[in-house]
Formats: structure tokens, sequence, C-alpha cells
């Protein structure tokens, strides 16, 4: 369950969204403490598929909410970049990376990410990247403030959150790898299918 390689050296730093919310407890705490660690790295943003809240503007984007928090800690907004993905899960993040990584065969990267959810998105990791790429991508699995490894169990968030994290990773062994993205319709196409089909649909 639990895949924590915090390493010394790294040049960039990396934050994940897991489609409700940055992946790992006070993320935005443990990058500025990084940072501040070596100042000369810079900050990855890997943003999920805009969902249709954020796109009609209901919720702040992935990007305008971790600039908000890490310019409240005293971060530089010039060293954030964004990575956008096709997609809102783990195997979207790892393709993203692959990518980016190929374009910089010398780029390290700590990727920030919630304990329970640390191994599964290791393994992913390992099979998307492959070795060498896997290699350079270190993840600092971060403790919830509620519940850890060691009493999970004594909680109904603890039990919660360790479960919906056991069910992922069945979920990510039963689908056998990676798949293509699924591409949603935007919002004004949404709107423009459901209005013909109320018309065919009236008498």
């Amino acid at each position: 369950m639990i895949a924590d390689e915090p390493a010394d050296n790294f040049q960039y730093l990396c934050l994940l969204d897991k489609g409700d919310g940055p992946d790992g407890d006070r993320c935005y705490d443990a990058v500025a403490r990084r940072y501040r660690q070596n100042p000369s790295c810079r900050i990855l943003l890997v943003e999920p598929r805009i969902l249709r809240l954020v796109e009609v503007g209901v919720l702040p984007s992935f990007d305008a909410l971790s600039r908000r928090e890490l310019g409240k800690r005293g971060l530089p907004l010039g060293i954030i970049s964004l990575l956008p993905s096709d997609g809102g899960d783990y195997w979207a993040a790892a393709r993203t990376l692959r990518a980016w990584l190929a374009d910089r065969p010398n780029a390290t990267v700590l990727v920030f990410c919630g304990r329970f959810s640390s191994a599964h998105l290791r393994s992913l990791l390992n099979l998307a990247l492959g070795s060498a790429q896997a290699a350079r991508v270190r993840l600092q699995a971060l403790p919830s403030r509620r519940y850890d490894e060691t009493d999970w169990w004594t909680s109904r968030s603890g039990i919660k959150g360790f479960g919906i994290e056991v069910l992922r990773q069945l979920c990510g062994w039963c689908a056998g790898g990676d798949h293509p993205p699924w591409h949603p319709c935007s919002a004004d196409d949404y709107e423009r299918h459901v209005r013909q089909a109320l018309l065919e649909a009236a008498p």
C-alpha cells in the first residue's frame, strides 16, 4: 500500500490531482518545505482533463487552485509549469509524465501523493514509464492528518480512506494496463445533445 521514496536531489516537484482535489494531505505545505530546501527546483502541475463544473466556472481549475495555494506560501509563481493530461486517473498522469520526461533525459522529479495510494501509483509509473524513466521519478507519500497505516481501522474516515484506495488498486489491476482516454463532449455540445434529445422525445 505504501511506497515512500523521498529524494534529497531533485530538479522538479510534481503535484497531481485525483479528480476530487490535490493528491496528498497538506501537499502544498510539503511542496513549500521541499522548495525551501532546494530553491533551484521547479514545480510541475499535472492537471486532469477539465471537468464540466470547472469548464463552466463553478469550480476553480487545479492550476488556479494550486497557484493560489502555493502563492500564499510564498513560492514564486514563475517556477510553476502546467502539464495538461488526457484523463483524470493515474494512467493519464503517467502518460503525461512519460511524454514530458522523454524530452528531458536528465530531469529528476519528486511526485507527491497520498500515503495509501502511493504503491498503486508506483506500480503504474513503473509500467507506463519503463525502468529508465521510472528511476528518475520518486514518490513522497504524504500521511493524512486523521489516520495512517498504524491506526486507520480505528476511525470511520480511516476505514473509508483505506477502502477507497484498495478498490482503486483492484480496479487498476482488473483493467489490465493502460487504456485509451475517454473524451467527453464539451458543455456546449452536452447542452446541444440534451436539447436535441428533448425535441426528439416530444410528442
